[in-house]
């Protein structure tokens, strides 16, 4: 039977630059990982942004 995963945050580390240019341009950067787990079966993922 395949589990409905339930995930909670472990933790996380994520930037979020924003560079603002003289002509009103804004550029968003982000970058980072989110390790978090399924309340139900345990299971750990990692996402790298």
């Amino acid at each position: 039977m395949k589990c409905k995963h339930d995930y909670a945050v472990i933790e996380d580390n994520i930037h979020v630059d924003e560079i603002r240019y003289g002509n009103g341009e804004i550029s968003v950067e982000i970058s980072g990982y989110v390790i978090f787990h399924c309340r139900k079966c345990l299971d750990i993922q990692k996402k790298v942004l």
